[in-house]
């Protein structure tokens, strides 16, 4: 039995094939474009999982630094370079 969604997604599978055929080009650079994306958006999330491993919970687990608050501030430097 075929439903109403069934001849809507059949059409629109129709709508891309028809784009894939006319431009194929443009379609392996969006498929290209989107893996690299996706592989990148993968990365980043491994590159914060490390931070997060290596840098922030061993610093959590110090329980000297928890006890030692630091002024960050003082340590910034003063905008346009002034002393």
């Amino acid at each position: 039995m075929v439903t109403r969604r069934d001849a809507v997604v059949r059409r629109g599978l129709r709508h891309v094939r028809r784009s894939i055929v006319e431009q194929p080009g443009m379609f392996t650079l969006a498929v290209l474009a989107s893996s690299l994306y996706g592989a990148m958006t993968v990365v980043s999330a491994w590159v914060i999982g490390q931070i997060t491993e290596r840098v922030l919970l061993p610093a959590f687990a110090d329980a000297s630094a928890a006890r030692a608050p630091q002024d960050w501030t003082a340590e910034a430097p003063a905008p346009g370079g002034a002393p």
